[in-house]
């Protein structure tokens, strides 16, 4: 689906290969965004970028949320996940601790599997709307998504 873009998403500078710019979008719309990253580390960084652009251009992003109970929903999830991460053996990593209040998270072979559950089952309650993951996850997973960009090096 092709989508017109609010003008802010459109002045991301920072994007050379428009990954950002294809996030963006998609999340505005309320719809999810697989983005399969060539290693784990590339997963991180690449969730923390997404990230930082959807705190830029919060105001925009959120202008498709029907109401304001579906965005505390979101937030109550977001928050119960975190939670649920900080509870883990390992306790919660902290670039999922800045990734997740805004929806993104990455999921990869470093993770335990107490952590893989809380990322798989928080994208598809629809509280995580960008996972960057490595092609574990494409090995058995089955997730909803609506928009799926596979990342060369």
């Amino acid at each position: 689906a092709h989508y017109e873009l609010e003008s802010s998403v459109e002045a991301i500078t920072d994007d050379p290969d428009g990954m950002k710019r294809l996030c963006l979008e998609t999340v505005q719309h309320g719809k999810s965004v697989m983005l399969f990253c060539n290693s784990k580390r590339r997963c991180e960084v690449c969730a923390s970028a997404v990230a930082e652009s959807l705190t830029k251009h919060r105001s925009t992003t959120h202008t498709r949320m029907a109401t304001a109970s579906s965005t505390a929903a979101l937030r109550a999830g977001r928050l119960a996940m975190i939670e649920s991460l900080s509870q883990t053996q390992v306790g919660l990593c902290p670039i999922l601790r800045a990734t997740l209040p805004y929806g993104v998270a990455y999921h990869h072979a470093g993770l335990t599997l107490d952590e893989r559950k809380v990322v798989e089952d928080g994208f598809r309650q629809g509280f995580v709307q960008v996972l960057c993951t490595t092609s574990t996850l494409s090995a058995g997973v089955n997730l909803p998504a609506h928009r799926v960009i596979i990342r060369s090096p």
